[in-house]
């Protein structure tokens, strides 16, 4: 993403569909569209997580044409948003990215299964190119961004390939997982 109001993919040869309306192309405002068509289930997310570059900065537009931070514009668009991860810099591709995006799924079944500092720690925090950054509501019940230290206990880490270990164990084979995915004490 970048300068448009379009995320979009990557072609072989690293060309982008940027400013393009055929390919592989999301519109922001279409996702504004469609909150309005169906308002309960937009109203159900209360998590959103931006795995495309420079996310962090989307230039949105509120109805009198002030400009919105990405945080402002996803609490607008999911009223009962609570957390949110986002790309500042170049985000990583399809095969590192699982890693990022699996801790943070992860992290958010910790915290909906009780545990309170899920968000807090994380192995896969950056790359050379992009930082990853999380929000969490706080008490004014606005995204704000967490500081989140590095762990290098995570679950992503130590084990091979993200959700799985050593023994090609899938995530939801795996008791110390399973608890948190299927809410299971």
């Amino acid at each position: 993403y970048s300068n448009t109001p379009y995320m979009f993919g990557e072609k072989p040869g690293h060309e982008y569909d940027d400013n393009e309306v055929t390919g592989d192309t999301l519109n922001f405002n279409d996702i504004e569209v469609l909150a309005k068509v169906f308002p309960k289930a937009y109203g159900q997310v209360d998590s959103v997580m931006f795995s495309a570059c420079n996310t962090h900065e989307i230039d949105q537009q509120d109805a009198s044409g002030n400009d919105l931070s990405t945080q402002d514009w996803v609490q607008g668009v999911f009223p009962n948003v609570e957390n949110m991860s986002n790309w500042e810099g170049i985000a990583p591709g399809s095969d590192y990215g699982a890693f990022f995006s699996g801790e943070y799924m992860m992290d958010l079944a910790r915290k909906e299964s009780g545990d309170k500092g899920a968000m807090d720690d994380a192995y896969f925090r950056k790359t050379s190119k992009g930082d990853n950054k999380r929000y969490e509501t706080d008490a004014d019940g606005k995204l704000a961004q967490t500081k989140v230290g590095k762990n290098t206990g995570s679950y992503t880490y130590n084990d091979y390939k993200g959700y799985r270990n050593s023994n090609h164990e899938a995530f939801y084979k795996r008791e110390d997982l399973m608890k948190y995915v299927l809410k299971k004490k």
